[in-house]
C-alpha cells in the first residue's frame, strides 16, 4: 500500500453515495426537465444546514450507484428530477472509464486498475484500509450477493435481479478478499434495514443494487420506482439520516463510444448539510467523492488520483 499522505482538512461524516442510477419514472407521463437550479451562492440554506454535531461536514457517507446512463437521460425520469431539486446537483460530474468495473474501483481505490469487467485480484491499498486505520467502519451492501466472501463473477437471474462482481469493488482487493473477517463486511443488500434498526450503520456505506434495480438490465423507470420505495423511508428516518451524506450517482455514461471523462453523469447529494436546489458546476469525478470522504474524515489519501482530485466544495 502506498504511503498515506496526511492532510489537515475537514473532518467528515457520512457520504451516502447513492452512486448510481436514481430513477423513479411515471410510465405514461413525460417528465419535465427540472427547473433551473440556483448556484450554491444563491441557494437559501434550510434548517440544519452546516456542520454536524462533530463539527465535520458529515459523519457518515452512503453511496448508491446506478448504471450506464447519460445525465440528460436520467433527468427525464420524474423521480430522478425530483431528487435533483431536493438535493444538490453536480452537473459537471464525469466518470473515469468504460466499462463499469474501472469506475467502481476508482470510487474506493483512487485508480481504475483494470480495463474491463472480468474479475481481477488487486494488491493495493483502498478506502477500507484508511477507514480501519482511523478506527472507522465500512460496509458494502451488494444486492444478490449469494454468500459472504463470494468471489464468483455473477449470481442470480433476470427474474430476481443479477449480482455481478464488477459492481463489488472491495472484493477485488487482496487484503480484503483473502481476510475472512474483512470480506465479511461485504454483505447482501437486505442487511441494510437491520443495521439501521440496530443502530450499527458504518461510517462509509456503499450500496450496489442488483442489475434490475440499477437500470443495467431494466429501464430507468423501473429503477426509479424501486429507488423511491427504497430511499424515501430512509430519508425520513433520523436513525439513517442524522449526520449522513447520501451520494446518488451512476458509474458511467450510456454511450460507450464517447469520452467518459467529458460526458456528464447524474450525481446528486442529499442530507441536512446540503442546500436544496443548489448546483455546483465544477468538474468532479469518482475520485473527487473519494477525496471528499478522505478530507472530511481526516483519513489522508491513497496517493493515487485521489491525491490530485478536486474535493467537492461546501
Amino acid at each position: 500500500m502506498p504511503p498515506v499522505a496526511r492532510r489537515g482538512r475537514r473532518a467528515s461524516v457520512a457520504l451516502v453515495a447513492v452512486a448510481a442510477a436514481l430513477v423513479v419514472a411515471a410510465p405514461s407521463v413525460a417528465a419535465e426537465a427540472p427547473p433551473a437550479t440556483p448556484s450554491r451562492a444563491d441557494a437559501t440554506p434550510t434548517a440544519g444546514f452546516g456542520a454536524q454535531a462533530t463539527g465535520r461536514w458529515f459523519d457518515r457517507v452512503f453511496v448508491v450507484v446506478f448504471e450506464n446512463k447519460d445525465r440528460s437521460e436520467v433527468l427525464k425520469v420524474p423521480y430522478f428530477a425530483e431528487l435533483a431539486r431536493r438535493g444538490e446537483q453536480l452537473p459537471g460530474f464525469v466518470a473515469e472509464a468504460h466499462p463499469s468495473q474501472p469506475n467502481y474501483l476508482a470510487m474506493v481505490g483512487g485508480d481504475t486498475f483494470v480495463r474491463g469487467d472480468e474479475p481481477r485480484d488487486i494488491a493495493a491499498g483502498n478506502l477500507a484500509d484508511l477507514l480501519e486505520g482511523a478506527g472507522m467502519s465500512w460496509t458494502a451492501y451488494e444486492e444478490g450477493l449469494p454468500e459472504p466472501c463470494f468471489t464468483g463473477k455473477a449470481a442470480g437471474n433476470s427474474k430476481v435481479g443479477r449480482y455481478t462482481r464488477a459492481h463489488n469493488p472491495f472484493v477485488s482487493f487482496d487484503d480484503i478478499r483473502t481476510n475472512p473477517e474483512r470480506c465479511a463486511r461485504i454483505v447482501g443488500g437486505d442487511r441494510l434495514d437491520a443495521d439501521i434498526a440496530a443502530g450499527t450503520l458504518p461510517t462509509f456505506a456503499f450500496y450496489a443494487p442488483n442489475k434490475n434495480h440499477d437500470a443495467h438490465d431494466k429501464p430507468l423507470g423501473d429503477a426509479a420506482r424501486w429507488f423511491r420505495g427504497f430511499l424515501e423511508p430512509k430519508l425520513a428516518d433520523p436513525r439513517f439520516m442524522d449526520g449522513t451524506l447520501v451520494v446518488v450517482t451512476f458509474d458511467e455514461s450510456g454511450d460507450k463510444s464517447d469520452d467518459p471523462k467529458t460526458s456528464p453523469i447524474y450525481t446528486v447529494l442529499l442530507g441536512s448539510m446540503i442546500t436544496p436546489g443548489a448546483s455546483d458546476p465544477a468538474r468532479y469525478d469518482h475520485n473527487s467523492v473519494l477525496r471528499t470522504i478522505e478530507d472530511t474524515l481526516g483519513l489522508g489519501t491513497l496517493g493515487r488520483h485521489d491525491q490530485t482530485a478536486t474535493p467537492i466544495r461546501h
